[in-house]
């Protein structure tokens, strides 16, 4: 008797943890919805959820299972139903058509309210209705007109970058460019959006404030999506620990450095073309905080600094191992400069080849890899079989981009450069956005906001490089695409990118 207690103890113990675990298991077959079978703890996710990889691979593997027979499966994060949309036409659905009830990302569940000052007052973050007002605000600075204008100093810091990779390839013909192509875009955060000079270019071996604050943030925003993932089985935990959005130091690094760059600009105004003015003319329209200032700010270094610097490394990684396509790149930009040796800007952007390349870099390595919509009123999908799926209030529906930015049906030999695919001959990049297979930085309303603030650098970047320099892979030159960064927010190569670089 003494032994029989505790064993029916145990037993009912782990047979209520087992129906805890797996009870809402059945939400999708329910439904009528296809999908993968889950497994205890992790879902239909083991994989990512254990941290040994990208969550892309798991998710790509279910849309190369489905995507000839369903325009959508049912998933599970642990025991929460989430799902995977498809068909090109229901995604563009979702992000356009049907918009309103899909206005939410995913990402507003993360920053913690009257904590995360910084993200909370981040449009891609901000939940309701407001998400249009803040946006707004921040968007309005960042049109073609205004950085044609801002576009000089985008010059600069190119120009700073020449001089920077001549003074160290004095000593070495090898550097790497995720480093060179960070302090390129710190640089221009700097100056873009507080008017001073980071100072990014003074040390190959140390990163300035400005870039070492922002790393900081960016890893931080990570542990915050991964402690949101990892806690979905049981959210009671969140209670009692949680993971800031933004570390507290780089939120108070870069509102001083807001109210110190606006105190300046007070003291010595002028008509500079610079995101500093803008948000100086929105604070004294609207009468926003200095802290939504901020985080506006912050919500241009997500784009300017970090996605443009990853972009920028992968594309001369691809060109390095693609010496005519190089060739083909600094023969178009070379019959397109002025006197001065310089790139208008109406050029910069109607570069074709270049145009091509970035985005074929865009295809191969998308920042952004996933986007999760939340359903923010009752919907309706149907599936393939004519079946109706009412989809409720909160469920997240997960469109993989880099999967469909992936798929051989659509793009042959996916992993491979090939900056031709989008020629204009056949049909350029707008076939593959109609068709809804294009979409590296988003589409709708809600499309990324610094877009165009993004592709300018890139492309200047890239241009002043290929411009200057003859590069090849060497030694340690990183080879195929696999081992994207699992511990990164935003998708990337983990590990260097270093090229043998040549000054012409």
């Amino acid at each position: 008797m003494g032994i029989i207690v505790p064993l029916v103890l145990i037993s009912l113990a782990f047979a209520l943890a087992l129906a805890f675990l797996s009870w809402n298991y059945e939400y999708w077959k329910k439904r009528g919805v296809n999908g993968p079978r889950p497994v205890l703890i992790f879902g239909n996710f083991p994989i990512t959820g254990r941290g040994e990889a990208h969550m892309i691979y798991e998710l790509d593997k279910y849309y190369q299972d489905f995507k000839a027979k369903e325009k959508f499966i049912g998933v599970f994060w642990a025991r929460i139903p989430q799902l995977v949309l498809i068909d090109p036409k229901l995604i563009k659905d979702v992000l356009i058509t049907n918009f309103k009830a899909f206005h939410d990302n995913d990402s507003s569940q993360y920053p913690i309210k009257g904590v995360d000052q910084m993200a909370v007052a981040n449009p891609f973050m901000i939940a309701g209705d407001i998400w249009k007002e803040k946006r707004a605000e921040v968007v309005s600075g960042l049109t073609s007109a205004r950085l044609k204008l801002a576009y000089p100093i985008m010059k600069n810091a190119a120009e700073k970058l020449t001089s920077y990779l001549k003074a160290n390839l004095s000593e070495t013909s090898e550097l790497e460019a995720r480093n060179f192509s960070q302090k390129f875009t710190g640089e221009i955060t700097g100056d873009f959006l507080w008017g001073v000079e980071a100072g990014a270019f003074k040390n190959i071996n140390e990163d300035c404030p400005i870039v070492a604050s922002a790393k900081k943030m960016m890893k931080q925003s990570f542990r915050c999506a991964t402690f949101s993932g990892r806690t979905a089985i049981v959210p009671l935990l969140r209670f009692f620990k949680s993971e800031r959005f933004f570390p507290a130091d780089t939120d108070n690094f870069f509102l001083n450095i807001q109210k110190d760059a606006m105190e300046l600009r007070l003291k010595n105004p002028n008509n500079r073309a610079d995101m500093l003015q803008h948000l100086m003319q929105v604070q004294d329209k609207k009468h926003i905080s200095t802290v939504d200032v901020t985080g506006h700010s912050l919500t241009v270094v997500l784009d300017g600094f970090e996605s443009s610097g990853i972009v920028l490394s992968q594309t001369l990684l691809f060109l390095s191992r693609n010496i005519e396509a190089q060739r083909k790149l600094r023969q178009e930009i070379n019959d397109h400069l002025d006197e001065s040796g310089h790139l208008s800007f109406e050029d910069l952007n109607d570069l074709p080849y270049l145009d091509q390349c970035v985005n074929e870099s865009l295809r191969i390595l998308p920042p952004v890899p996933i986007i999760g919509k939340i359903c923010t009123e009752p919907f309706q999908f149907e599936n393939s079989n004519g079946n109706k799926v009412k989809v409720e209030k909160g469920v997240l529906s997960i469109i993989p981009i880099y999967s469909l930015l992936h798929d051989a049906d659509v793009f042959p030999n996916p992993e491979s450069f090939i900056p031709e695919r989008f020629d204009e001959e056949n049909g350029g990049v707008k076939k593959f956005k109609e068709m809804g297979y294009f979409m590296p930085f988003g589409d709708g309303p809600r499309i990324c906001l610094g877009m165009k603030l993004a592709l300018v650098e890139i492309k200047t970047g890239v241009a002043e490089i290929v411009k200057n320099f003859e590069f090849t892979t060497s030694d340690k030159t990183r080879s195929g695409n696999e081992a994207r960064d699992d511990t990164a927010y935003l998708l990337s190569y983990k590990g260097d990118i270093f090229l043998n670089m040549k000054a012409i």
